[in-house]
């Protein structure tokens, strides 16, 4: 299986115009990079992120095996306890795949290895904190198609805000049900309406 495809390529996968591709890489939509020769080319993995953010189906012919079709969530908080409880409930969920890191220093590392498409990040860690590695992740454009779920157990009725400010996707105040946590997930991970048309 190759690893770029053409502009050519995912205009017939999306059943749109070559001209309507190129517009979606203006826009942002998708990322992609030119040859030498000044051609476009879109790796097979930033497609497949495109594809799910668009709510478009992503097919085994095009995946090669590879990629199994599901929503990667990394769960970063110093409270293993937690970690483990929440990573077994998402982990029964047939859509979703996990992976966790204990502070802020691991989150940096399982966020370049694992390529998470949600981010539940613990705003008070020790050391680097949750506001920290959200700054970090908002500061790279290639990462804006990033969701980050903000949770803590601090009351602070500012925090909401000030994490929204920053880039946070949504806040969850502890403690709070595995179904509420679910249910934001899903909320940030769905289509919007207006923003995400591609037309």
């Amino acid at each position: 299986m190759k690893k770029a495809l053409t502009t050519g390529d995912i205009a017939d996968y999306c059943q749109v115009t070559h001209r309507t591709v190129l517009d979606w890489v203006i826009q942002g939509k998708i990322k992609a990079y030119q040859t030498p020769g000044r051609h476009t080319r879109v790796l097979i993995h930033d497609f497949i992120d495109f594809c799910r953010e668009y709510n478009i189906p992503v097919d085994e012919e095009l995946t090669g095996g590879s990629d199994n079709g599901k929503d990667r969530v990394l769960i970063v908080d110093d409270d293993k306890q937690m970690v483990s409880a929440l990573k077994r409930y998402l982990c029964l969920q047939d859509n979703i795949e996990v992976d966790t890191a204990y502070g802020g220093f691991s989150a940096g590392t399982k966020f370049v290895q694992f390529k998470p498409h949600v981010v539940i990040l613990d705003i008070r860690m020790p050391g680097i904190s949750g506001i920290d590695v959200c700054e970090s992740i908002r500061s790279c454009p290639e990462h804006k198609n990033v969701k980050i779920l903000a949770i803590t157990a601090d009351a602070d009725t500012n925090l909401p805000t000030k994490m929204k400010q920053i880039g946070a996707d949504a806040f969850l105040l502890k403690p709070f049900s595995n179904e509420d946590l679910l249910a934001k997930i899903r909320e940030i991970r769905a289509p919007r309406q207006q923003a995400k048309q591609l037309k």
